[in-house]
């Protein structure tokens, strides 16, 4: 089981559609009202690239490609990804 799987059980949060790579599990925020899991779009970057070694430039190019590029297939289940200000 996954760390971040561990959180969403442990506050109660059974089916959450989530990213389930440990590069990602300091990016998990919360989950909405409506069950859908809340993503920092920086901490994924800084998952990457400790975990996999990535430049900032390219954990930012594989995030948009394969993780923003993939959420409209999950529809209304889909992960949000937040952009700090």
């Amino acid at each position: 089981m996954s760390t971040q799987e561990q959180r969403l059980l442990d506050a109660g949060y059974e089916g959450v559609v989530y990213m389930p790579d440990a590069a990602y599990d300091d990016a998990l925020l919360g989950v909405t009202e409506d069950g859908r899991a809340v993503y920092a779009y920086e901490d994924l970057i800084a998952g990457l690239m400790e975990h996999d070694g990535m430049s900032s430039d390219e954990a930012a190019e594989w995030i948009d490609y394969n993780i923003l590029g993939s959420l409209p297939m999950y529809g209304s289940s889909a992960p949000i990804i937040v952009y700090r200000i």
